[in-house]
């Protein structure tokens, strides 16, 4: 490599970094925004789960442009244990132990308990690919997410927390 194409490529380097930074600069403005006009209580759901899901994705993806530059997105990546396979692995026991319940409380004629257990959350979140059926029933079905016990996050989680 001669010193004209080590130059360029520097060149390059500080070029890309600069877009990075006018792109977390503008996420993070962005962020701001949406958190200074959060809708207010009184809304209704269907607008609260729009707000929050548009929330999370912003500081998504304002996470996966700083990911190599804050120091603390290790810290972040290895909080949900050495292993983050282990979280889906928790799901499944969590979604076969509320099947189980499910079953017992129908065979005793339990609705009330039946009603609470909210079994199909479970079910979504025990499966990679299913998993991602939330965000439209949270979005277009507020009402049935509420009787799922599904909540809107309005900010972005590390896998498995």
């Amino acid at each position: 490599m001669t010193e004209a194409e080590f130059m360029d490529l520097v060149r390059k380097n500080i070029k890309d970094q600069a877009t990075d930074v006018a792109f977390y600069l503008t996420l993070t403005s962005l962020f701001l925004g949406l958190k200074a006009l959060a809708p207010d209580d009184d809304e209704d759901k269907a607008t609260q789960n729009r707000y929050k899901f548009m929330l999370r994705v912003v500081d998504k993806v304002k996470d996966e442009i700083a990911y190599f530059y804050n120091p603390t997105s290790l810290v972040n990546l290895s909080k949900s244990g050495i292993f983050p396979s282990l979280s889906l692995y928790d799901n499944f026991i969590k979604m076969f132990k509320n099947f189980g319940l499910e079953m017992y409380y129908l065979g005793t004629d339990d609705i009330k308990a039946a009603e609470k257990n909210q079994v199909v959350k479970y079910f979504l979140k025990g499966f990679p690919v299913l998993y991602e059926f939330d965000i439209p029933i949270l979005l277009f079905f507020p009402d049935v997410a509420k009787d799922l016990g599904m909540k809107a996050q309005g900010e972005a989680k590390p896998m498995g927390l």
